[in-house]
């Protein structure tokens, strides 16, 4: 496998639910990409527990159609790649097996905050008129809702098999 080809096989092994293949195929990426930021985050996503990669403190939001994991991870906490930590942080075996209306657990980040903040000081007609309003790569996504009843602003879905590691390093 040429390197992109491995790391890609380690998204789908984790969004499988395999991370103990994941972490194998990911060791072999690393010794040829030892400098890669994204490459070990995972690797830390895997080998800790969810509570010691994020903070105990969360909020909830409910699922829509055609959202996946990696789009909460990039709106809430900045990169598509937290993904399998957040599958761990709500206790989802298999991140590629969800269900529309599921509610998923944010970890209170940093970044997470400021972005409920943000969304907070919207009201929520506003902000659903705002996602009616906003095109997107999906059509007819429905907005997101967190437990206060505000509606938020997915990213467009992100096939894990699209996905490269990117040049940038990751946020937060």
């Amino acid at each position: 496998l040429s390197e992109k080809e491995r790391f890609r096989e380690v998204l789908v092994l984790l969004e499988q639910g395999e991370p103990d293949s994941a972490r194998a195929e990911l060791e072999v990426y690393l010794q040829l990409q030892s400098a890669s930021e994204v490459g070990q985050d995972l690797l830390r996503q895997i080998n800790l527990p969810a509570g010691e990669y994020f903070p105990p403190e969360y909020r909830e939001v409910r699922l829509p159609s055609g959202v996946s994991l990696s789009n909460l991870s990039k709106q809430y906490l900045g990169s598509v790649y937290k993904f399998h930590a957040l599958a761990k942080y709500n206790d989802i075996m298999r991140p590629g097996d969800l269900t529309a209306g599921q509610a998923i657990r944010i970890p209170l980040t940093a970044r997470a905050k400021k972005v409920f903040a943000a969304l907070d000081k919207q009201p929520p007609e506003t902000t659903r008129q705002a996602a009616q309003q906003t095109p997107t790569e999906t059509e007819n996504t429905p907005d997101v809702v967190d437990s206060s009843g505000a509606a938020l602003l997915p990213e467009p879905a992100i096939p894990v098999q699209a996905v490269e590691e990117p040049e940038e390093a990751l946020s937060e």
